[in-house]
């Protein structure tokens, strides 16, 4: 079983009950798209400039790498959330000074990180009880990512899967990663054993026995012309707006990939 690395610096303890909403800085476009299928978007004061579906009068404040604090001091949060496994220290003391609440997340990559994520950002940003509107969202997203799991869009096995994006080179999703996680609770296999993103040359990726690469990206494009030489009986792209991205829109790239998948003959026997 696998958690969120979840930090909490200063502030009252998660569970207390603020009165007042939250201002909230999400310097994590993962973090973003959860806040807004939450319905929270709106509650949201500043963003990176990768954060999508946000109102484009949230102003940009920061990144993972690099904050404009004088930016962040003049939209007054209330929380800061990022995604980083180091603590910053200038955000610290900030945060001391103006009571803002940091959660920092050290790692968003696994299914059941985004699990956590969905159970207990709630309860972070309003402690306890979290509003009726906000407490359903969230179980509706959390019975979807179930749902998505219990998926089978294999009838027949297609062999070993490589997941791969990028073409520069390209980066496989190996073990230990979102869409790894869906293989496996779909009853597939990777292609790929090393854990986390791997970058593969095209010859390791060819030597992998990979009997299905799935393209993914998260644009319309076609496969690169290099991976479009691989001996694998099947290349296939998958394209989905959110499909590199590890956040409460998890549901719904499992559903489309799932598609892409049943429609290959190989996972019909077709």
């Amino acid at each position: 079983m696998w958690s969120v690395a979840l930090f909490v610096l200063p502030g009252s303890p998660a569970t207390a009950r603020s009165d007042s909403p939250p201002r909230i800085v999400s310097l994590s476009p993962a973090l973003s798209a959860t806040l807004v299928a939450l319905g929270l978007g709106d509650r949201v004061v500043g963003r990176t400039p990768w954060c999508r579906g946000l109102p484009a009068r949230v102003p940009v404040v920061g990144d993972a790498q690099r904050i404009d604090y004088e930016r962040l001091l003049r939209v007054r949060p209330t929380h800061v959330l990022r995604q980083s496994a180091r603590p910053d220290p200038e955000l610290q003391r900030l945060a001391t000074e103006h009571g803002w609440r940091i959660e920092r997340w050290a790692r968003l990559e696994r299914i059941a990180e985004i699990r956590s994520l969905l159970e207990h950002l709630p309860h972070i940003l309003y402690g306890d009880p979290i509003p009726a509107a906000v407490a359903r969202r969230r179980d509706a997203l959390l019975r979807a990512l179930d749902e998505a799991l219990a998926l089978h869009p294999c009838p027949e096995d297609p062999g070993p899967i490589a997941l791969v994006t990028g073409a520069d080179p390209p980066l496989a999703f190996g073990r230990g990663t979102y869409l790894d996680d869906l293989l496996r609770a779909w009853g597939l296999r990777n292609a790929v054993s090393a854990r986390g993103w791997v970058a593969l040359d095209l010859e390791t990726l060819a030597r992998s026995q990979a009997r299905l690469v799935v393209w993914v990206n998260d644009r319309a494009s076609s496969p690169p012309p290099a991976l479009q030489t691989l001996p694998a009986p099947h290349l296939v792209a998958f394209v989905h707006p959110a499909a590199l991205l590890p956040a409460a829109s998890l549901p719904q790239v499992a559903r489309a990939l799932a598609e892409t998948l049943g429609r290959i003959p190989a996972c019909t026997g077709s």
